[in-house]
């Protein structure tokens, strides 16, 4: 990585953490925290945390406890000491809403050394290379300090200054949420009872209003945006800071509301370009661009109009409302440029859930499929964090996360007309990867998991007066969470509590391996005693002393085993796999099960195999198994049904298919040559002879698809 000629630092380095004697303060002992943790965390009312003091404070402790807290009131006591150094207030404004100071709150991370190991402070240029067979220098791009637009505004700053400029990178989310259906509050006058005129006017109000409240929550850092602002940063270094807004990710509705637009059904929609209502399909086409310059521009000439209607068909003509936009007077936050691709609303939600899923309904139920497909969804392999679709054609769905899991198992192409909002976003997509980074940089679908505990906040209230108790709750969760890492980083520095296996784990035979084994299955047999219980309802425990003495003759030579030795054997039905993605190098873990009753549903996971020859090899875990020699020796292996490419191939062709049919047979399979899990997905169809043929689904993550598709 290349960083930027204005950056102070030409090597990436981590900051030690200087741990303190007692990160878990103002709580008297750990044990308070992590009490109080488990009180906010799980959202014990009072009447719950007083019983369970009272009981532990009362015999239910053994040999006594280290809780100094006696009772709910104590404890709120310790969490409003928390607040004070560890969560910056909000405060009250006339027009009655709490709010925090994102600068202050920003000054609070800045100089936060927990930190200052993951704090970024100037663009780099990212470079894949490779000199096999021939060299490559491809550039890359995925976090936003690797995109183009940080290191046009890192050049534009001064650099002949005593502290560096810094671009303070700025990510912003907003959206309306539901956190209760109990309270409703009407606007005054319902739609229906106004004209066409009198909506466009409250629309207009609406959004002022909305721009009022920005302007005065986002006020502190307009200043900063222009001229700077020295602090002194976590890693020790003063920094003059340029705060600006680089991501907004919002859905449709939001957006417009954002950058004052007037919405999908305006002459012009798009809260980023000029697009006409009619051309919203016409993705290859390039439009001019809406920038702060030239939407100012727009609203001068209304200003000098001399009458409302022609006013009214300016703004038409770019489907705006006569709203000064608060950011226009800020420094690296262009609004409109800002305004981001979102896969959740775009795609998962938009295209594919609220378009193309219901036309793939609508013709299936005409020809008849919705039984074949509800039943296929059905029979669709389990695994880790894809859900799984017993009555998919059925049930209506509301969240993306639904619609993204359905989209990964289905995929099916009829006409359709693409003359909507969403489908012309595609056309913004590839400039923002490259101005801001990679579209996980830019969803909102961590945003959407606030919903949630706003809602869950809402319930812990007495429902009255209720934002400023939702603060509140709010405040001791962020403390909670900031005293946490502050424990974890003093763990981590002192090996107070090194890392073990979970309940239910056992560590892999040997060291620096990359698997674990899980859910043992309680006994240890010895092999020829495995073969005598099992052969007799298994056939992949046909032979199985005998086939297991050979593989490992063949792969230990040297230990020399005869036929008389035992071997003991130890069976599990968990397998977790450490591996590194490829796609961005970081680890990941596949938790993989080989259990005949997991959740009442038999699931053998499937994984890939290392191996030096050309190709996909994929094989199906059949048991987990860990063999003691008479050496004293431990080897993981697993039995598993090896998968062989076959010619078949479906009606519906895509690129790389690939088709495997899965061998009847077992064989053994050290575990140093699994990669990952994989998922393979059964050819459905009134074929009996298909019933072993499988196609293997690399839509799973994006390190699969990387895998499979033979990419660098």
């Amino acid at each position: 990585m290349i960083p930027h000629p204005h950056s102070k630092d030409s090597i990436t380095t981590i900051i030690p953490l200087t741990a303190t004697n007692r990160p878990w303060a103002p709580f008297r002992t750990r044990a308070d925290f992590e009490y109080t943790e488990t009180a906010v965390k799980g959202l014990l009312s009072e009447k719950l945390v007083n019983a369970q003091l009272a009981g532990i404070h009362n015999g239910w402790s053994v040999g006594g406890s280290e809780l100094t807290i006696h009772n709910y009131k104590e404890m709120s006591d310790s969490l409003a000491k928390a607040r004070e150094y560890a969560v910056y207030h909000g405060q009250k404004e006339d027009f009655e809403f709490y709010y925090c100071d994102p600068w202050e709150y920003i000054l609070n991370l800045i100089h936060d050394k927990l930190l200052a190991s993951v704090s970024c402070w100037n663009s780099v240029c990212k470079f894949y290379c490779s000199r096999a067979p021939e060299y490559i220098e491809e550039h890359i791009i995925d976090e936003p300090n690797t995109a183009d637009t940080w290191w046009e505004v890192d050049t534009s700053l001064p650099n002949n200054s005593l502290f560096p400029h810094c671009y303070l990178l700025l990510h912003f989310w907003l959206d309306k949420g539901l956190a209760t259906r109990c309270v409703k509050i009407d606007d005054p006058g319902h739609y229906t009872s106004r004209g066409t005129a009198e909506n466009v006017e409250f629309s207009l109000f609406k959004r002022e209003v909305y721009q009022q409240i920005l302007a005065r929550i986002f006020r502190s850092l307009k200043k900063c945006s222009k001229c700077g602002e020295v602090h002194m940063c976590n890693d020790n270094v003063a920094r003059i800071l340029h705060p600006g807004i680089l991501i907004e990710s919002q859905d449709g509705e939001e957006a417009s509301y954002f950058c004052a637009c007037r919405g999908p059904k305006a002459n012009f929609p798009c809260s980023k370009c000029l697009v006409p209502k009619m051309k919203l399909d016409c993705i290859t086409e390039t439009f001019e661009l809406r920038t702060s310059e030239n939407m100012c521009s727009v609203l001068q000439k209304v200003s000098q109009a001399s009458s409302k209607v022609t006013k009214e068909k300016i703004l038409q003509g770019y489907g705006l409302h006569n709203i000064n936009h608060f950011l226009w007077d800020f420094q690296f936050s262009d609004p409109y440029t800002a305004s981001s691709y979102d896969t959740l609303h775009s795609d998962d939600l938009g295209k594919w859930g609220k378009h193309l899923w219901n036309l793939v309904l609508e013709i299936l139920e005409d020809t008849k499929g919705l039984v074949n497909l509800t039943s296929n969804m059905s029979r669709f392999p389990r695994w880790s964090n894809l859900q799984h679709f017993p009555c998919v054609s059925t049930v209506t769905f509301t969240d993306g996360q639904s619609f993204y899991d359905i989209l990964k198992k289905v995929s099916t192409l009829y006409k359709k007309n693409f003359s909507f909002f969403k489908q012309h976003y595609i056309m913004h997509v590839i400039s923002d990867i490259k101005n801001k980074g990679t579209t996980d940089n830019m969803s909102t679908r961590p945003g959407e998991g606030f919903q949630q505990e706003a809602s869950q906040a809402y319930k812990q209230t007495n429902k009255k007066k209720v934002e400023k108790q939702m603060v509140k709750i709010d405040e001791n969760q962020e403390v909670i969470a900031a005293i946490h890492m502050a424990i974890e980083k003093y763990d981590e520095s002192t090996m107070v509590h090194p890392s073990e296996p979970e309940d239910g784990e056992e560590s892999s035979a040997g060291n620096e391996v990359h698997w674990t084994f899980g859910s043992h299955s309680g006994h240890q047999l010895e092999s020829r005693e495995v073969e005598k219980i099992f052969a007799v309802t298994d056939h992949d425990f046909i032979s199985f002393d005998g086939r297991l003495q050979s593989f490992i003759t063949c792969n230990f030579p040297d230990e020399d085993l005869r036929y008389e030795d035992q071997i003991y054997v130890k069976s599990f039905k968990c397998l977790y796999i450490n591996y590194q993605s490829v796609e961005d190098w970081t680890e990941s873990c596949d938790i993989l099960r080989c259990n005949p009753s997991f959740n009442e549903h038999e699931q053998y996971d499937c994984v890939l195999v290392n191996s030096d020859s050309n190709g996909t090899l994929v094989a199906r875990l059949r048991s987990l198994l860990r063999c003691q020699l008479p050496s004293g020796k431990e080897i993981d292996m697993a039995l598993v049904h090896a998968f062989n490419d076959h010619t078949w191939k479906p009606n519906t062709m895509w690129k790389n298919c690939q088709i495997f049919n899965e061998d009847s047979n077992s064989s053994f399979l050290l575990m140093d040559y699994i990669i990952r899990g994989a998922l393979m997905c059964p050819a459905f169809g009134n074929n009996k002879s298909l019933h072993t043929l499988h196609y293997i689904v690399d839509t799973v993550d994006g390190d699969m698809f990387l895998c499979i598709n033979c990419l660098p």
